[in-house]
C-alpha cells in the first residue's frame, strides 16, 4: 500500500471527454448557424429598403438633359468634364450585353466643372451597348435611365 501511487481523475482518459467535445462542436454551430441566420436576414432586409428607395428615385432633369446631349453629340457639353473610361472594377454593371459582347463605359457630369470647386458624386455612366445608368453617391449606386 505505500508503494501505490494515488490515481488522480484524468477528463481527458475519461469516457466523457469525446462526449464532452462533440457537444461543444455541436454548440458552436448551431451558435454559428443562428448567427449566420440574423446577418443573412438583417442583408435581406438591407436589400430590399434599397431596392424600394431606388424605385422611388426619380432621375433628375438636369441629368436626362445631359444624357440626351451626350447621345445626340457623343461628346459632353460644353464646360462639363466626361467621356472618360469607366472601368466598372466593382463589377456593379454588366459586363456583357445580351449578346456576349463586352461593354465599355464611360462616365461623364452632370454638372458644369468650376474651377476649384469639387466635381460631387454625381455621374452619369454610358455603355456601348446604349444603356446608360446614373448615380447619385459616386459609383456605389447605380440608376438605370430608360
Amino acid at each position: 500500500m505505500k508503494n501505490e501511487k494515488k490515481r488522480s481523475f484524468n477528463f481527458r482518459h475519461s469516457g466523457y471527454f469525446p462526449i464532452f467535445f462533440l457537444l461543444c462542436i455541436g454548440l458552436c454551430l448551431v451558435g454559428y448557424l443562428f448567427s449566420y441566420q440574423s446577418k443573412l436576414q438583417i442583408a435581406r432586409t438591407k436589400i430590399d429598403k434599397k431596392d424600394q428607395l431606388l424605385k422611388k428615385v426619380e432621375i433628375p432633369k438636369y441629368v436626362l438633359e445631359v444624357y440626351h446631349y451626350i447621345r445626340e453629340n457623343g461628346k459632353a457639353p460644353n464646360q462639363y468634364v466626361g467621356g472618360r473610361n469607366f472601368q466598372n472594377r466593382e463589377k456593379k454593371l454588366p459586363q456583357k450585353s445580351n449578346k456576349g459582347q463586352s461593354i465599355k463605359y464611360r462616365e461623364w457630369d452632370v454638372h458644369p466643372y468650376i474651377t476649384g470647386k469639387d466635381r460631387g458624386p454625381e455621374r452619369l455612366v454610358t455603355g456601348s451597348n446604349q444603356t446608360a445608368y446614373y448615380t447619385f453617391d459616386h459609383y456605389s449606386t447605380f440608376i438605370p435611365i430608360e
